[in-house]
């Protein structure tokens, strides 16, 4: 798994200017500035309270910067009316941390419900479109007709997925997609954002711990670290000096993501098994 072969347009589709976040007299973000290019895997790391998911968010549309400027998708959309910001979220698709599925709602209808309610598509079609999209992100057609409750965790990340892949955003935003998955699993998410990526084109902001994810699919990582960003390829970013990212990339855990992307796989010639994306939730 390697994104080395895929390379980003330099076309910005995410241009941030002077963005400062706050909530009271709390500031989370102090003039950040930063562009993230079509076609790129950019992940998102940081301590905690660093505002990782208050970024997405903002970026999304659903938090108000305090001071800065945003330009997503080639649209200013600081001061944009209510009509042009859901034109523009129609072109982004977001994979919130816990899916955010709704309980009472069959998978499919989980992923139908943009189609219906912001493209107007009829009840019947966004069912086969959403069923579509579960075969994309690797679960059945079987799946569709379940609860959330009955999948595992992984099987509801996927179908998160494709909640946020129903309207074929150019734009994706996740929030820890790989949290809480055992390491096949989250492997295999890994490897399912890649494909999405080769294949579609969509540009990738992700907020992740998981530094197996930095290192296998990112290219490159925005590091937020006092109230500022830093944003390089992750060999870059491993070598700056700020205390907090020597301690997270220089860590036994950072050290063992960068020997495992390095070590080629002990049995190179044969494929190794994909995790069932229809395997029991655990007991």
């Amino acid at each position: 798994m390697t994104s080395s072969t895929r390379k980003p347009s330099g076309e910005p589709i995410v241009e941030v200017e002077g963005l400062v976040t706050r909530f009271g007299s709390t500031v989370i973000h102090d003039h950040l500035s930063f562009t993230v290019d079509r076609g790129e895997i950019m992940g998102v790391v940081g301590g905690s309270g660093s505002g990782k998911s208050v970024m997405l968010r903002t970026i999304l549309g659903l938090i108000h910067p305090a001071e800065g400027r945003i330009r997503l998708l080639g649209e200013e959309i600081t001061g944009s009316d209510d009509a042009a910001r859901s034109r523009r979220q129609r072109r982004m698709g977001m994979l919130f941390q816990d899916g955010a599925l709704f309980s009472q709602l069959t998978i499919a209808e989980n992923v139908a419900m943009p189609l219906i309610e912001h493209a107007n598509v009829r009840a019947d079609t966004a069912h086969r479109l959403a069923i579509e999209k579960l075969v994309l992100v690797g679960l059945k057609p079987g799946d569709g007709g379940k609860l959330p409750s009955e999948l595992s965790g992984g099987m509801r990340k996927r179908a998160g997925l494709a909640r946020a892949l129903a309207l074929d955003p150019e734009l994706l935003l996740l929030d820890e997609p790989t949290a809480g998955l055992d390491p096949i699993s989250a492997e295999g998410f890994d490897q399912l954002i890649l494909d999405l990526n080769h294949a579609l084109g969509v540009t990738v902001m992700l907020v992740t711990h998981d530094l197996d994810t930095l290192h296998a699919i990112c290219d490159r990582v925005a590091a937020l670290v006092d109230k500022q960003i830093r944003i390089a390829p992750i060999a870059e970013l491993a070598r700056d000096p700020h205390p907090w990212l020597q301690s997270y990339f220089g860590g036994p855990r950072g050290r063992a993501a960068l020997r495992a992307t390095e070590m080629p796989r002990a049995s190179a010639g044969t494929p190794e098994p994909e995790a069932r994306p229809d395997a029991p939730p655990a007991r």
